[in-house]
Parts: C-alpha cells; structure tokens; sequence
C-alpha cells in the first residue's frame, strides 16, 4: 500500500457535524478536441445542402409573395365604403406593404413595391440611436401641398422603390416593425447570400472560413423562414379582416332592406285597414239615409193593385179572376181549411194547368178563364 492510500484510508470520512471541512477539489475541465474537417469531402455535401436549402428559401419566398399581392388585389376590389370607415383594415395594409416590401427587397425586386396607404411611421422617430431615420425624403413628399391622398401614395411608391436595401434597414419603420428573431442586419437580399455564402462554399480552402460559412448559414435560415411566415400571416390577416367586414356590410343592408320591406307592408295593411273602415262607415251612413236611384209612374191599367179583403166570404165572384190579398192572422185557419178541400184543390189544378196553355189556346179562343 502506498502512503498516499494508506493516507486516505486513515482520513475520517466527513460527515454533517463532525467537524470536518469538506475540501472540494477543481477538477480541470478538459475540451473535447473537435473532430477535424475533411474539406474534400463536406465542401460538397455542404455546398449541396446549402443549395437545396437556398432553393426552398427561395421559392417559399416566392409563394409568400404571391399571396400577399392577391391580398392587395383583393384590397383593391373592396368598396371604398367600406375602406373610409375601417381604420382596423387601414393598420393591417400598412403591417402588409411592409412584410411585401421586404419580401420584395430579398428577392431583388425593388421595382415591384406597392404602397397601399401612406404610413406616417416610416418617418417617425424612436429608432435605435445609431440608426438613420430614412424617411426624411419620404417626409418631405408627404408634405408637399396640392397633393391629393392617391398623388402621395403613388410619390411615397416611387421613393421606395429607388430606396436601397441598406437604407431600408436603417429606418425607424424597419427597427419597430421587424419581424424576424435576428438583428435587423442580418438580412440580405437572395443573390447577395447567393454570392458571399453559396458560392464560396466550393472555393473555401480554410477550415475556419468553412466552419464560419457554416454557421452563418445555420443563421440564415430561421430568418428567411420568418419572413416568409410573416408576408403570409400579414397577407391572411388583412383578407380575413376584408371578408368580415363585407359579411357585415351584406347582412346589415339585408336587414335594412327587411325592416323597410317589414315597414312598407306594414304600411300597405294600415292604408288598407284605414281605406276599409272609411268605405264601412259610408256604407253605414249611405244605408241610414239612401236616396231612391230612379222613380217612375205605374198605370193602373197596366197591373191593377191588388184589393185587400177582411173576408173570403166578402169577396164577390168576379173578384176571383184579380188579385187579391188576404189580411190579418185571424183568417188564416179559414183560408187553410178553404185551400184544403179537395174540391178547391182539384179546381185550382186544373185551372193552373189551364193557365199554362193559354198561350196555345187563347188565339183559338178555345179557353174561358171565367167559368
């Protein structure tokens, strides 16, 4: 046993209590030596990869971009009406041209900037203090006089236009607004990351420049993809917010319109009911107090008027070939038992049947209504 052994053997153990400080030794930290680059062979395989990845990049860059212009396309087709009241939408063009702006900017297009609403934060301050407030220029021709609203949009989309990309980064608007993790240097646009990284990538003979170039572009990509999500949230944001408002404007002038049909028949039943009661009441009145239509003379000649007689027994015999009305209730059990006897009823058969043929028999006189 050695004595370093038999040193640590005899050392009481340290407990809680007894005393004893606990000497904690530091141990070194050994750097795990990293593992050395074949540039022969991962030049390529990076070289490779960055591409396939440059190329995605790109075309979801693309994409994005398209769907932000349907979205000012499908500003564009929405009512000025509704435009002038909406001050949300107003908020949400201005996030969107940005977002476009910048997508614009990355893929080298600065030609096809559009500028929907003016936005007064390009110009305002409040920007780091070592950048430039690039909005000066911007300032000056939004404050031009004699310039209508669409004169200074459509000035404000020229000077973007011609604005560079470093200018652009420098902007107040640009540092507030940032919608990717990383500093807001730290976008380039495509070809320039194209050139100073994809390219050198075959040509790196270094293995420190390799490991750089590497890491820059593990940098680079969460943010294109974060511009990429954001020219599409902002684009979504601004359509759905559109198609609310439309859904809204539509059912409030069917409701509108309900009401006002809902109001004009009601309308039409009060006139109706009003028209209704006039015509009852001078159909009430007309009735209390009716002039005669027409009045005319009736010969006596023509149709005698029938007599009256208190009694059958009263009336003489010719009188039975006229007319005759019979008065009061009390004579009515003596003409019932009178029409009732078969004699009287045979009689009056006949004779009605007689009557009848008159037509046939009065011109042969064959016919005597008198007996």
């Amino acid at each position: 046993m050695t004595e370093e052994q038999h040193a640590d053997v005899t050392t009481k153990t340290p407990t809680k209590g007894n005393g004893v400080s606990v000497k904690v030794e530091q141990t070194e930290v050994v750097e795990t030596p990293e593992k050395p680059v074949n540039l022969t062979r991962e030049r390529p395989m990076f070289h490779r990869q960055a591409e396939s990845g440059f190329k995605k990049i790109k075309t979801d860059l693309d994409e994005s971009v398209q769907i932000a212009i349907a979205a000012v396309s499908a500003w564009r087709a929405h009512p000025n009406e509704l435009k002038a009241e909406d001050r949300s939408l107003l908020a949400f063009c201005r996030v969107l041209q940005f977002r476009l702006e910048a997508g614009f900017r990355c893929l080298d297009q600065p030609a096809d900037i559009v500028q929907l609403v003016p936005d007064s934060s390009i110009c305002s301050e409040g920007a780091a203090a070592d950048s430039k407030v690039g909005g000066a220029e911007s300032s000056a021709v939004a404050s031009q006089s004699g310039l209508t609203g669409e004169d200074k949009t459509k000035d404000s989309e020229n000077y973007r236009k011609n604005l560079t990309f470093e200018a652009f980064l420098e902007e107040a608007r640009t540092h507030q607004q940032k919608f990717w993790k990383d500093d807001v240097k730290s976008v380039y646009p495509l070809s320039q990351v194209a050139s100073s990284l994809i390219d050198e990538i075959l040509e790196c003979q270094d293995t420190a420049k390799f490991l750089e170039l590497k890491k820059r572009w593990a940098q680079i990509q969460p943010i294109y993809l974060d511009i990429c999500k954001g020219i599409k949230q902002s684009a979504d944001d601004a359509v759905k917010h559109m198609k609310v408002k439309v859904a809204e404007s539509v059912r409030d002038k069917k409701r509108k319109s309900d009401m006002a049909t809902k109001d004009q028949l009601n309308k039409v039943r009060e006139e109706a009911k009003a028209a209704a009661d006039a015509i009852k009441k001078r159909k009430t009145e007309h009735l209390s107090q009716t002039p005669a239509l027409f009045t005319t003379t009736w010969p006596e000649a023509a149709a005698p008027l029938a007599k009256q007689v208190a009694s059958l027994s009263s009336l003489p015999t010719e009188d039975w070939e006229k007319p005759w009305i019979k008065l009061g209730s009390e004579l009515a059990d003596e003409l019932s038992l009178l029409l009732g006897d078969a004699k009287v009823s045979k009689t009056l058969t006949t004779w009605g049947g007689q009557y009848k043929k008159k037509h046939v028999y009065s011109q042969a006189e064959q016919c005597d209504f008198s007996n």
